[in-house]
């Protein structure tokens, strides 16, 4: 039978307030353009809840509201394909916006 781990030998977690112990996720300067990926993210699922609820209107019959809501979330894909593509030189416009603007 395996032997079981009382609670005082089970080791503790090491201490996460030393400044060099940071998680680099919480870090500010881990992402500078975090916010842009954030945004970029919730237009994503905002166009997927727009694509569902004019899935689910179309089939209770609306026709005009479902097809804006179609029309809408096209054009949030295309503005997040538009951010995220590549430009000629490798950056991406999320990258180079956040690049381009000067330290407060």
């Amino acid at each position: 039978m395996a032997k079981i781990p009382s609670a005082t030998s089970v080791a503790s977690p090491p201490d996460c307030s030393s400044p060099d112990r940071r998680d680099s996720a919480t870090s500010q300067t881990a992402r500078p353009h975090s916010v842009t990926d954030a945004a970029l993210s919730l237009a994503m699922l905002t166009a997927l809840a727009l694509v569902a609820g004019a899935a689910f209107l179309w089939r209770k019959g609306a026709r005009q509201r479902p097809a804006l809501m179609a029309i809408l979330a096209a054009v949030m894909v295309t503005n997040v394909i538009i951010w995220s593509l590549p430009t000629t030189d490798g950056k991406t416009l999320a990258t180079a916006a956040t690049s381009s603007e000067s330290p407060r």
